[in-house]
């Protein structure tokens, strides 16, 4: 993940920039760069943009499944110490629309033009008091029967903590072979890898299907 850590963190100063010098002028530090932590970057059309952005470039990178497993897990998984979640709907919601202007360009450049576009329509939210609501499963097909991804792994490589698409509920992997076990994810079965119960797929020639 270090790789990714890296690219977010270019993405969203090339963000910041692109907003500044076409939207509108941001507030900048003494340093003269604008941070995350900049007054007047929260929930508005400036995050906004710069969620879209770094969403729609990782969905050039690395294509819109891999984008969507690390944007949902940025995003749902720090919930807990962010209050409500109002404004993590709001972020999911901008990733959504990032990722499908970044699967429609190989340019960083048109994609940024494409989000301005985005954000004069009102495409993308830009207050946590926008009506409309993101769902889990709105911009990624997946089968019913098997609508879990994995979005964190432990140092070896285990799967440990998953994502169900169907209704946003985040489970480790207690929890989810607890679930299998109950029958209400038919499409999973429970191997013992090195002697570990392990969630698996029941094999099928989809590759969104199968935990990876």
């Amino acid at each position: 993940m270090i790789e990714e850590f890296k690219l977010k963190e270019q993405v969203i100063d090339e963000a910041y920039q692109y907003f500044d010098k076409n939207i509108r002028n941001l507030e900048k530090g003494s340093d003269g760069k604008v941070t995350p932590t900049g007054s007047g970057l929260v929930d508005n059309d400036t995050d906004a943009f710069r969620h879209a952005y770094a969403s729609g470039v990782f969905t050039m990178e690395y294509g819109k499944k891999k984008a969507k497993k690390m944007g949902d897990a940025w995003e749902i998984l720090r919930i807990p110490s962010s209050g409500s979640g109002t404004d993590t709907e709001m972020d999911l919601w901008n990733n959504s629309i990032g990722r499908k202007y970044g699967a429609a360009t190989k340019s960083r450049t048109e994609l940024a033009e494409l989000l301005k576009n985005a954000l004069e329509k009102g495409e993308l939210i830009t207050t946590i008091d926008d009506p409309r609501s993101y769902k889990m499963s709105q911009d990624i097909a997946y089968d019913p029967e098997k609508p879990i991804i994995v979005i964190q792994e432990n140092k070896t490589g285990r799967n440990k903590v998953f994502l169900d698409l169907s209704n946003g509920n985040v489970m480790n992997r207690k929890k989810f072979i607890s679930l299998i076990e109950q029958g209400q994810y038919p499409g999973y079965q429970i191997n013992r890898i090195n002697s570990i119960p392990t969630p698996v797929s029941k094999k099928d020639n989809t590759p969104l299907n199968n935990l990876d």
